[in-house]
């Protein structure tokens, strides 16, 4: 079979919480960005999640992709992670790099390279692996992996079957967003979010401010510009109601509307700027709250994996 060009990433679906399964395999989850690699004897380039071509954005990692998988065809699954000065995957500095033109990206390379943690086999010198089990996926990933090094540039992603809380808060001990579990007798489901697959992550909740609302038609709402504290700017939140609760919500908060930001109301940092969503956005006077849940912040003080649990009286 002749080697695919693109291929759409298969997705998790969020799971309330770890647990132990001797039908799962269980990985960290890295902080980074998904991307898969696509070697050829002549060719070797990355795709990101939203089917991007990366050839010269990493150099470093395609470099060392060539020497590992030297001439093979395959095609792999994976993250790449930025690490910080402690190892830590620092995901606002993998963004970056992905932004970066060429002549920046070899700087960047050579100053703080990035890691490739390999975590699939989708190809393999023409057999189409998307159809067999994730079990025999890994083995076959494995039988290849046996000779990479233990550090480097492109790293075979640990995993255990079983102990999922276990592996869980090793994940969280040492920095990481959270785990996978992914089911060993599940095929690749190529574009799709699938409950084969699952992720946890620590999230935290929070009582916050709405300022504004992004409307959505007919009647609803697409994100609500939520505050904390009342003064302080925290981000757009998809809001996770009902369509009902939607409706219901705009037509209170439509009773409140201001033709500009609240007087008081600034930005989470100097550095912040407001994002592309915004401009379509209907500010409020700060009365209603909302509980928000979310992964993080980042350094300039927006929310990251947010979205709105319920209405607060």
């Amino acid at each position: 079979m002749a080697m695919p060009e693109v291929i759409r990433p298969m997705l998790a679906e969020l799971a309330p919480s770890p647990f132990d399964s001797p039908r799962h395999l269980f990985e960290p989850k890295w902080d980074g960005l998904r991307a898969l690699a696509f070697i050829t004897p002549g060719d070797t380039w990355l795709q990101s999640r939203r089917l991007r071509r990366w050839r010269r954005t990493f150099p470093e990692v395609i470099a060392a992709l060539r020497a590992l998988v030297s001439g093979d065809s395959a095609i792999l699954d994976g993250e790449l992670i930025v690490p910080d000065a402690s190892g830590r995957p620092d995901f606002e500095a993998a963004v970056a790099r992905a932004r970066m033109g060429e002549p920046a990206a070899r700087r960047a390379a050579s100053e703080r390279p990035a890691v490739y943690v390999v975590f699939d086999l989708l190809y393999l010198d023409g057999e189409d692996l998307r159809g067999s089990p994730l079990r025999i996926r890994r083995e076959r990933l494995h039988a290849r992996a046996l000779h990479w090094p233990q550090e480097g540039t492109v790293l075979l992603c640990p995993g255990a079957v079983g102990p999922g809380r276990a592996l869980f808060e090793s994940a969280l001990g040492l920095g990481l967003e959270g785990a996978m579990a992914k089911e060993l007798d599940s095929p690749y489901l190529e574009g799709r979010r699938s409950r084969c697959w699952l992720k946890f992550k620590p999230f935290a909740e929070e009582a916050m401010w709405v300022v504004g609302y992004v409307p959505a038609e007919p009647g609803g709402i697409r994100a609500l510009a939520v505050a904390s504290p009342p003064g302080r700017l925290a981000g757009l939140v998809g809001t996770g109601l009902s369509a009902a609760e939607q409706r219901r919500l705009r037509a209170s908060l439509a009773c409140l509307a201001r033709s500009s930001p609240p007087p008081d109301l600034a930005l989470p940092s100097p550095a912040a700027r407001l994002p592309r969503e915004a401009a379509g956005i209907v500010w409020t006077q700060p009365v209603r709250q909302v509980r928000v849940r979310y992964l993080e912040r980042t350094s300039a003080g927006w929310l990251r994996h947010a979205s709105v649990v319920s209405l607060l009286p």
